[in-house]
């Protein structure tokens, strides 16, 4: 991989020892690494400039959300390509490399994601159809864009030999963007605070410049999940559901928005209940 290939970019809010699992874990990579720390409590910030000093540190003030902090270091990204990397993320060797040698063998398609595992090593089903009122009904994503089965993704040997598919969008713990169609169509909507900003992203991206997106199985990351949202979790639904509602406005219209806007504050509402049960 040359030089300025890729620009990492990781959010960081009081994730402090997952951060450094994750700097860790990208050191032999060879990229241009972001950090932006949301104004950490927990020495994230430190922890870079004092273990990583070759990371280009970024210290928004505040805790800015996902899509702003990720624009603040964006907007000095050089590289041909703008991986958004979440700081609970484990890269193996090679994966990082693999969405830049996709992108490259694919020049119709703007984003790349990788297959991302739990810690335990299961599958985490990172791509999916754009949500509309069915999916909110039913409270599942539609994942049958994919042409694998379950077994052929979770098994190593078979999974490295499949075949990048393409999907409407991946999740934003690795989102490979091209850098020209991102400048093209604009960077993350920071009206979103955290969650839908990615999908917001895909949709954009497929509908200004006519970029797909691809899930690369040769591509895995362990994603261990946790991170800075656990922290909160009654905000944490709140921002679902006000992600949700933004996502149906702007890729539906105020009118064909109206109904899945609907389903989706009702099963915000409902949720505490649920939780009861």
């Amino acid at each position: 991989m040359r030089v300025r290939d890729l620009s990492i970019v990781i959010v960081s809010w009081n994730t402090k020892e997952l951060l450094r699992a994750c700097l860790t874990s990208i050191q032999s990579v060879d990229a241009e690494v972001f950090v932006a720390d949301n104004a950490s409590t927990d020495g994230s910030a430190e922890l870079v400039e004092t273990e990583f000093p070759g990371v280009i540190l970024i210290r928004t003030g505040a805790n800015l959300g996902f899509a702003k902090a990720n624009n603040l270091a964006l907007k000095q990204a050089t590289g041909r390509y703008w991986l958004l990397l979440n700081s609970d993320t484990l890269v193996p060797k090679g994966a990082l490399e693999a969405l830049v040698v996709a992108l490259d063998s694919h020049p119709e398609a703007a984003v790349a994601g990788a297959l991302l595992l739990n810690n335990d090593g299961t599958l985490q089903k990172s791509w999916a159809r754009f949500p509309d009122f069915r999916s909110e009904l039913s409270g599942t994503l539609d994942r049958s864009q994919c042409p694998y089965t379950e077994a052929l993704l979770s098994t190593e040997a078979t999974r490295k030999t499949l075949a990048p598919f393409t999907c409407d969008w991946v999740g934003g713990a690795v989102f490979c963007v091209r850098a020209t169609a991102a400048q093209q169509a604009g960077l993350l909507d920071e009206a979103f605070f955290m969650y839908s900003e990615e999908t917001e992203w895909c949709h954009r991206l497929k509908y200004v410049t006519g970029g797909t997106t691809l899930l690369v199985p040769a591509s895995v990351v362990v994603h261990r999940g946790g991170g800075s949202s656990s922290a909160v979790p009654k905000a944490t639904r709140q921002r679902m559901w006000r992600s949700s509602l933004r996502f149906f406005g702007l890729t539906k219209g105020p009118l064909a928005g109206l109904l899945p806007s609907a389903i989706a504050t009702g099963r915000y509402l409902l949720s505490p209940l649920r939780r009861k049960v």
